[in-house]
């Protein structure tokens, strides 16, 4: 499998952008060759927030409209939001019907967004809902 760029936003904060291949949302760590220093770090998912899967590692953050957005997700699914200990909040969509009980992947619900998916560390959810 290819490598994918990822960002890992990490619980106090931090961030590492860099490059990963092989995640599985069962898996307790991945290794990310860090795109500043070419090192291989293995990140503890307990330690992070949420793992970013991403178009573009350097972007100015900037949600630019296109023409024809690409189908990020299949339409099966079941759409949720979820917010962060921190207040933030996610919209997007999920493949189960069961609130989780382990990490888990949410597919951006905005085309344009960076984010292709996003696991989720479920320790720093205040709340899980699924949205009608």
């Amino acid at each position: 499998m290819p490598e994918e760029p990822v960002v890992v936003h990490f619980k106090d904060g931090r961030t590492l952008q860099g490059y990963a291949e092989d995640f599985h949302e069962r898996d307790t760590e991945i290794l990310v060759r860090d795109a500043s220093s070419d090192e291989q770090v293995t990140v503890h998912l307990t330690h992070a927030k949420v793992v970013c899967f991403v178009r573009n590692l350097f972007t100015s953050g900037v949600v630019r409209n296109r023409e024809n957005p690409p189908v990020l997700h299949e339409s099966r699914g079941r759409r949720a939001e979820v917010v962060f200990k921190d207040g933030e909040k996610l919209a997007g969509m999920v493949r189960f019907d069961q609130p989780p009980t382990g990490g888990f992947f949410i597919i951006p619900l905005n085309r344009n967004a960076n984010s292709i998916r996003i696991y989720v560390n479920p320790a720093e959810l205040v709340s899980f809902r699924f949205v009608t």
